[in-house]
């Protein structure tokens, strides 16, 4: 009843409804399926919508691990659902294009939702390592398009941030708007007498809480400990050694590949 190859093709009838599921299971999900599972059975397709043609088109999905523990928590949900006909195998998920999560537009946001304090540091982070770039004259707004913080809109033609742009340069108050679940929390355990030594939250509201000022901060606060031998690359001391470049790695893994639209976020200790 659903080929990926024929999408094109297809229409909404009584074997197939399509919803487009943006800020989550919607609730008429659970009348079509109902309705499909009282009658010949059916498909439901999530981040797709139809057209005025009649005709879909995709719209995306965000946080798709949450979504499927959220529908198999409701489904199984008797007070939801009163008999729960489907197996792991019935459901299915399917990537079309070649944008990734952080790289959606979002248009109902301006780029005034970027703290511009954050933008300024990571220009000056990026000039510092490579200093005469061609972007270093560019305006703000043309900056954040060139690193894909910002991107036109198709529908109004004006430049919205981009999810990776929020996360990166947004203040943590209103990034919560796209990702009501994130929260970043760095602990120091260093005392077994004491909860913690040192804290840093996102939702403190003393710093920003996005990802840029929160990698740089607890960078520092991981590396402040390390030993550095004394070592010289020409008559210039190099105070980077293998054990920084390692956290470095794990911390920013970390970051990317965090998927903030489920609860707890980033969680890290340092004992």
């Amino acid at each position: 009843m659903f080929e990926l190859s024929k999408f094109n093709e297809y229409r909404e009838d009584n074997r197939r409804e399509v919803k487009k599921a943006r800020k989550g299971l919607p609730d008429s999900l659970w009348s079509t399926y109902s309705a499909f599972a009282n009658c010949y059975g059916g498909v439901i397709i999530l981040g797709v919508e139809e057209n005025a043609d009649g005709s879909w088109s995709t719209t995306g999905l965000q946080g798709e691990g949450k979504l499927q523990k959220d529908f198999w928590n409701n489904i199984n949900n008797p007070q939801k659902v009163s008999h729960n006909l489907l197996t792991e195998q019935d459901v299915r998920t399917y990537q079309l294009g070649e944008d990734t999560m952080d790289m959606k537009v979002l248009d109902n946001m301006q780029l005034d939702v970027l703290n511009m304090e954050t933008v300024h540091a990571y220009r000056n982070r990026h000039m510092a390592y490579r200093s005469e770039h061609v972007w270093e004259q560019l305006k703000d707004a043309d900056y954040l398009e060139r690193i894909g913080a910002a991107k036109l809109d198709r529908t109004d033609g004006n430049l919205h941030p981009t999810a990776a742009g929020l996360l990166m340069f947004g203040d943590e108050y209103k990034i919560l708007y796209e990702y009501p679940e994130y929260f970043l929390d760095f602990r120091e355990l260093l005392d077994p007498e004491i909860r913690w030594t040192d804290r840093l939250q996102s939702s403190s509201g003393d710093w920003t809480g996005n990802l840029f000022d929160f990698f740089f901060r607890v960078y520092g606060k991981l590396v402040k400990d390390i030993k550095i031998p004394f070592r010289l690359d020409g008559v210039v001391r190099v105070d980077d050694t293998h054990v920084h470049k390692a956290i470095r790695e794990a911390l920013a893994n970390c970051i990317v590949n965090t998927d903030f639209y489920l609860p707890r976020g980033i969680v890290i200790k340092k004992d």
